[in-house]
């Protein structure tokens, strides 16, 4: 593990979306209990939107599941891979890292390294 001044509380952002309320019961206890909050935190809550779609959508905005953007794709899933691996087995082996629902966020992180538009045809060319 790498040595660290600061203590750092790791979450991914579908912990703060789960619906589960035990496991975001949780998180929050946990969050609190780093945070050293004295009051209770209100509940979470539970929106990650783009509000700018179809005609107001960025001229920017790409759907990344159009198949020319597969080989972006390979190279997103291949940095998931390595980052969810580094994560795992370097991160949190760190006593400095705090992690709630350790078992749900590996879980999550699993996903890291899955192509979110796979269908059949594409899962075998990544």
């Amino acid at each position: 593990f790498f040595p660290n001044k600061f203590q750092i509380f790791i979450y991914s952002l579908e912990q703060m979306e789960d619906t589960n309320v035990t496991r975001t019961d949780n998180l929050r206890h946990a969050l609190e209990s780093f945070m050293n909050f004295k009051h209770p935190m209100k509940p979470l809550g539970h929106e990650n939107l783009n509000h700018f779609v179809g005609k107001k959508a960025y001229k920017e905005t790409i759907n990344i599941c159009d198949d020319k953007y597969l080989d972006l794709r390979r190279e997103l899933i291949q940095k998931g891979r390595e980052t969810q691996m580094w994560i795992r087995n370097k991160f949190l082996q760190s006593p400095d890292v705090t992690v709630a629902n350790r078992n749900h966020f590996l879980e999550l992180l699993d996903k890291w390294e899955q192509d979110p538009c796979a269908t059949t045809t594409t899962a075998e060319l990544l």
